[in-house]
């Protein structure tokens, strides 16, 4: 359609102010999740040393002792900002060990990284990589870590008791400065938060890193699961950004050509 010429002094400024509208918009909206779910049998993850998937559940340790296991996405995730959702688990024991251990990994192994069994947790020696351990060894706890260094001193998630069976659902987001932790038990009605100071592109040595998980058993064990995975960056724009980007840049040109 042509417009006329006295017409465009009323289109132009019509037509940046709807893409200026529209950038401001797509600022604000979150960006969709880069990872959803487990691939509902690990399509799209390496599994390592015995961990299962079936309908998006991953059974990460049995009720057995001495296992070592781990699994990672096998793309990159832009670690710069981001919040993480999933649902643990742990059965099969009334003196359970030893935890799961969320990591942002660069190993040089790649989505074959694993560490040893017992308290290392399927997490020593994997790094440069940054770490949220869940432990129900002894109590219920918590620790971050750091280039596979397994942490001396862990911090009660009291009241939350991962101990019993219940489905805690546990989010993690990242602002690019402060990591938050939250556990939340729907059942009981409890909830814990911390929080930790950490630069995590400096740590993990990159913008971005493979995500994933380890878990272990040693003398003692459980069964721990993972449901309801999520991983959303927050911290770089999406394609689709971009190009109201542009399309934004093209209406601020075409009003100053009236």
């Amino acid at each position: 359609m042509t417009i006329p010429e006295r017409g465009r002094s009323a289109v132009w400024p019509s037509l940046a102010t709807a893409a200026a509208a529209c950038l401001c918009l797509a600022w604000v909206l979150p960006a969709e999740a880069s990872i959803i779910g487990f691939g509902n049998d690990g399509t799209g993850w390496r599994l390592n040393g015995g961990p299962t998937v079936s309908s998006d559940v991953v059974t990460l340790t049995t009720a057995a002792t001495g296992q070592a296991r781990s699994l990672f996405y096998t793309t990159k995730q832009d670690i710069t900002a981001f919040t993480v959702h999933f649902t643990y688990q742990m059965t099969g024991s009334s003196n359970p060990a030893d935890a799961t251990v969320f990591v942002l990994q660069n190993d040089t192994r790649g989505v074959t990284a694993l560490g040893t069994s017992g308290g290392n947790l399927g997490y020593n020696n994997v790094k440069p990589s940054a770490a949220i351990i869940i432990s129900p060894n002894g109590s219920s706890r918590t620790a971050y870590a750091s280039n596979g260094v397994v942490p001396g001193t862990y911090t009660s998630v009291s009241p939350v008791n991962i101990r019993g069976g219940d489905l805690i659902n546990i989010t993690l987001t990242y602002n690019g400065t402060t990591l938050t932790e939250l556990l939340e038990d729907p059942t009981a009605g409890t909830s814990f938060t911390t929080s930790y100071t950490v630069d995590l592109p400096t740590v993990v040595g990159a913008t971005t890193a493979y995500v994933g998980f380890t878990g272990a058993t040693g003398a003692r064990y459980a069964n721990q699961y993972l449901s309801n995975f999520s991983f959303e960056p927050t911290g770089s724009p999406e394609p689709a950004t971009l190009a109201l980007l542009a399309a934004g840049g093209v209406g601020m040109m075409l009003r100053r050509r009236r």
